[in-house]
This record gives C-alpha cells, structure tokens and sequence, in this order.
C-alpha cells in the first residue's frame, strides 16, 4: 500500500472525520466519497452504542452470558445492525426528500448519515469504560440501585449531549446532501421516521397475520383428520 493511501485510524492525508463534528457541511463537500473501512468503523461504533445500551437499559442478558461471549457477541452483530440500519434509514430518507424537493443521491444521503456517527466514537469509548469497571454487573438487574442514581445521571447526561451533539450533525449533512435548510432536514427526518414507523406496523400485522392464519390453518386440519379418522374408525 502506498504512503499517500495508508489509512490511520479516523484520518489519513484527505479525510478527517473529527472535522465533520465542526464542519459537517463543509465534510460533506470535501469528502467526495467516504471509504468502505470508514463506514464499516462507523458503523461499528454505531452499532455497539445501540446494543450495549440497549442490554443495559434491559439488564438481563448477565446472569446468563459470560463477559467474553458478551464481547464476542457484541463486535459481531455491531457491524452489520448498524450498516443495514444506516443503508435503510437513508433509502427512506430519499424517497421521503423527493416530496421535500430534496436534491440528494442515495450515495449522498448514505454518507450524510455515516459522517455524523463518528459522535458514537466518544460514546462507544465512554460504554467500553463502563465495561471495564463493572462488567457483566451491568446487565444482571436494576443497575440504578445497584450503582446509585449520581452515576447513572452523569452517564446519562453525557449521553444525552453526545446524542443532541450527533442529532444537530445529521440535520446539516442531510441539508448538504438535499441542498436545503437544517430545518427542512428536520421535516425530512421527521416524515422519513413517520414512514418507517408505518412500514414496521405493516410488516408487524402481516406477519401476525400470516402466523395466526397459518397457525389456525394448521390445528383446523389436524382437527379434521382427527374427526375423519374417528368417523372412519367408527364405520
């Protein structure tokens, strides 16, 4: 590999990714084309922010794995979750900005979304401390009681900041991308969520529906040879 093509970490000699957290505009212009290993970094540290935080606010999972299979368990699923969620969110995006008169391509609105993860690098290094402190601790039960509500506040605080920081991030690269204002990117990710909440309603009642009806559909012919197999044994 080439000294002017190495990659180190989150920069190398034309794309800086810190940048984006001061510049998201600006990123968006520079980065021509955000590459395959940035994206997958990015969409691990998205990933890994979700789960983690979600087992946590749940709490179940410590009594029942260890945390080395925790770990393991974590890098492997944080990767794809947050690619496919990133790839799907900006499709819905898309078609969502086409009614706003919106301007982007798919490729731009699948980087729009990406730059501002780099705000879940700090959270992904803030989880990661956590980890090392309590462990598995964090995923057996009531982790208010067990680790005091001062602690937990801090914690969420400072994931409350980083989230707003991300959210404000999002706004102005989707602005880039569809060439308009932050607050038309607001309506745009407000429609764009309305949608997929709708698309999830849908795929939840069909889904029910074909499992109810194929449920149903099974024990009415198993009843059915039952009576016809007595009828059969009486005659």
């Amino acid at each position: 590999m080439s000294k002017d093509k190495n990659i180190n970490f989150l920069e190398d000699k034309h794309i800086n990714l810190f940048k984006v957290m001061i510049d998201p505009r600006g990123s968006m212009r520079s980065i021509a084309k955000l590459p395959l290993v940035f994206s997958l970094l990015l969409a691990f540290f998205y990933g890994f922010d979700y789960i983690v935080t979600s087992l946590i606010q749940h709490g179940a999972v410590g009594s029942t794995f260890s945390m080395p299979l925790f770990l393991l368990f974590t890098i492997i699923f944080s990767i794809p979750l947050g690619y496919v969620s990133i790839v799907v969110s900006a499709a819905i995006i898309l078609w969502v900005g086409k009614i706003l008169s919106g301007k982007a391509s798919y490729s731009e609105l699948v980087k729009a979304l990406f730059l501002p993860k780099i705000v879940r690098f700090f959270q992904s290094i803030l989880l990661f401390f956590i980890l090392g402190i309590y462990g598995r601790t964090l995923f057996v039960g009531p982790v208010m009681h067990m680790f005091g509500y001062t602690f937990f506040s801090v914690i969420f605080v400072a994931q409350l900041v980083l989230g707003f920081w991300e959210f404000i991030l999002t706004l102005h690269t989707i602005g880039e991308a569809q060439q308009f204002s932050a607050w038309m990117s607001l309506w745009n990710l407000i429609l764009g969520s309305l949608l997929f909440i709708i698309i999830c309603m849908m795929l939840f009642f069909f889904a029910t529906f074909f499992v109810n009806g194929s449920v149903v559909s099974f024990i009415g012919t198993k009843i059915n040879l039952i009576h016809y197999l007595g009828a059969s044994y009486v005659n």
